[in-house]
């Protein structure tokens, strides 16, 4: 991706792509965690239907007995190689093009037009696509369309031109509207792009939630891409974690070719499809939160949507729990459970991890009980959380809040290094934190760079967590 940059009107003050990179997935590879060394908790239940296999940690492998705690656990769900996969997934993807009156600032539709004829050229011989805009309201330019209709498909790219104001919800519903014409076999995707706050038709962020979400039920995912300075960073993120699909913040409209094919590309290697934890917790644990997905509190844990599982690349949850180990030699501290629909077939696969850890009697053996891989992970997640609620205060005027809640959260980070054993494997992004700090000391939240600022530290804590 190409490189980027904010300038505030303050002297000296310059946020380079290293600072604030528009997709950090792929711009900012995040540390490879150290693995963990002579692990000695004893190894949970595990169990799989399907294809889709999971782990599940504890941060120690021991607990004091009668010691109450807080601890953290992971859940690791790995996805099949794309080697083992029988051929590319087919796509039905729909772009959904913002192209009120925004749009034409900065060249974004100019970029949004071009990033749409890059992704025509570039569909596999199998793919559709389809083009839906909206403005004061949808407009279906092009139904789902193989390759052969490219001309077709370019001439509707063509006709865009930016006016009105920005109908999210009609635009969303106009494009689920011809779900059902999606091929038996392949993976629908609705791509939604915004510059800009919905404020026409159906505006309310519950209704547009549930929108997303009554496409994943149906079968097509939603995912969601953000451009500029000026849309709603968390109404789209929500949008996506509805619709099982992915959220991108793109400062610069140059990267949206880029984020487009991500999306084809992705798409084409789903492994699995509706993906749902169930965090079940045993008695003397005691669920705190879960860090960086969306989680819905059951009368036993959590229930976390995943959305689409691809293959080669597993997913990682973490969850901050108190625990409170009484009698027996072992100790759960949840049970994962996962339900998906499957790769090739409309059925439902399953897949199970216990994470588990030894009870003693021993003060100084439960303390040195390290699990060096969970304990740096979740270092980093918590670490990005705290990130995450100090750009919230900083959009609020709040510099020394934000200020305090950065400091705690590269302190977080080091403190995991150091229990982890593992020295600098997080050094990048706590550096990546030193700039956000120097940001919020130079840039007033309003300005440009602030902006960027809110909107990156949001989508990192989304990524860097997952």
């Amino acid at each position: 991706m190409n490189g980027w940059m904010w300038t505030a009107g303050l002297t000296g003050l310059a946020l380079t792509g290293a600072a604030l990179a528009p997709r950090w997935g792929l711009t900012s590879p995040s540390p490879t965690p150290h693995a963990p060394v002579g692990s000695t908790a004893p190894a949970g239940p595990a169990s799989a239907t399907g294809p889709v296999t999971m782990t599940a940690a504890l941060d120690r492998d021991a607990v004091l007995r009668g010691r109450s705690e807080v601890r953290f656990v992971t859940v690791t769900i790995t996805p099949p190689a794309a080697a083992s996969q029988t051929a590319r997934r087919d796509v039905d993807l729909q772009l959904v093009l913002d192209v009120s009156g925004s749009m034409a600032d900065a060249g974004k539709l100019s970029q949004a037009k071009r990033s749409a004829h890059y992704l025509i050229d570039h569909l596999a011989p199998n793919d559709r696509l389809g083009l839906v805009t909206f403005s004061d309201a949808a407009r279906r330019l092009a139904p789902l369309a193989t390759p052969e209709d490219r001309t077709r498909l370019h001439a509707a790219v063509d006709t865009l031109f930016a006016a009105g104001g920005t109908n999210l919800y009609d635009g969303v519903q106009t494009a689920l509207g011809s779900r059902s014409q999606v091929r038996d076999g392949a993976i629908g995707r609705i791509v939604v792009l915004s510059d800009g706050h919905a404020n026409v038709g159906r505006t309310d962020p519950g209704d547009l939630a549930a929108l997303a979400a009554a496409g994943q039920v149906a079968g097509t995912t939603v995912s969601t891409v953000g451009l500029g300075l000026e849309f709603n960073e968390d109404l789209l993120g929500a949008m996506a974690d509805a619709g099982g699909g992915s959220y991108a913040f793109i400062g610069d409209a140059a990267d949206l070719a880029a984020t487009f094919a991500d999306e084809l590309t992705s798409a084409s290697a789903v492994a699995a499809r509706s993906a749902v934890l169930d965090l079940r917790l045993p008695p003397g644990v005691t669920g705190v939160e879960v860090l960086g997905w969306p989680a819905t509190r059951t009368a036993t844990g959590w229930t976390v949507g995943l959305g689409d599982l691809y293959a080669s690349t597993p997913r990682t949850v973490v969850a901050k729990v108190e625990v409170t180990a009484e009698a027996g030699d072992v100790f759960d501290a949840v049970h994962a459970h996962l339900s998906y629909v499957g790769d090739t077939a409309d059925t439902v696969d399953t897949a199970s991890a216990t994470a588990r850890a030894r009870v003693t009697d021993d003060a100084v053996d439960a303390d040195g009980a390290i699990n060096a891989a969970v304990t740096l992970m979740a270092g980093r997640a918590e670490g990005y959380a705290l990130l995450e609620r100090s750009t919230r205060a900083y959009a609020t005027g709040d510099v020394d809040q934000a200020q305090q809640a950065l400091s705690s959260a590269m302190r977080r980070m080091k403190d995991a290094e150091t229990a982890a054993d593992a020295t600098g494997a997080l050094a990048e992004e706590v550096d990546e934190m030193r700039l956000q700090s120097a940001t919020y000391d130079q840039a007033a939240p309003t300005s440009d760079a602030g902006k960027a600022a809110i909107k990156d530290g949001k989508e990192k804590y989304r990524v860097r967590t997952r």
